[in-house]
């Protein structure tokens, strides 16, 4: 498994959010972006049969360091 970030480094991140499609990703990482809130997301793709992506089973997972976590939820439900 690919890390994200550096455990060691003292900052524990967060799950904030849970993106569908990359239209979602684009407006919570625009709303994070904004307020300043540094992120990492994880990537989660379900590929169908055909091979093709679809933009509807595009997960992406959104994390903020632990300190940020209740700012960058609460800049995200105040903009959807």
């Amino acid at each position: 498994m690919l890390k994200l970030w550096n455990h060691s480094a003292g900052n524990e991140k967060k799950l904030v959010y849970t993106a569908t499609g990359n239209g979602q990703y684009l407006k919570i990482i625009g709303i994070l972006t904004e307020q300043g809130i540094p992120y990492t997301t994880r990537n989660n793709s379900v590929f169908r049969s055909s091979g093709f992506l679809q933009d509807q089973f595009i997960q992406y997972e959104i994390y903020v360091d632990e300190k940020d976590a209740k700012r960058a939820k609460s800049a995200i439900f105040q903009s959807i």
